[in-house]
């Protein structure tokens, strides 16, 4: 996981471990893991779900992380878009 810090607030940043550095194509979609955006620290689910209810954007992937997510009702399976197999979600907080 990684946070950004931007004018707007907090955004955080979290994928699986294997597919970080990774790029994904699938039609016209490009799903890009890059290291500078999702590398940071090694971080238990619990810490990830903790920094996801505070940030203004959120930018989650990768199958065991969003379907544990799920199964902890932090997302809805409704709002994931899978790219070659391998789930994104983006969430934005309006205050």
């Amino acid at each position: 996981m990684k946070k950004h810090k931007t004018d707007d607030g907090v955004v955080v940043a979290a994928c699986d471990r294997d597919i970080l550095g990774k790029t994904f194509e699938e039609n016209n979609l490009v799903l890009n893991i890059d290291e500078k955006f999702f590398g940071g620290e090694v971080c238990e689910l619990e810490e990830i779900e903790t920094e996801l209810k505070t940030a203004c954007t959120s930018h989650i992937a990768g199958n065991n992380i969003i379907s544990r997510l799920i199964e902890r009702k932090v997302l809805d399976k409704n709002s994931i878009l899978e790219i070659s197999g391998v789930k994104h979600v983006m969430v934005f907080r309006i205050p």
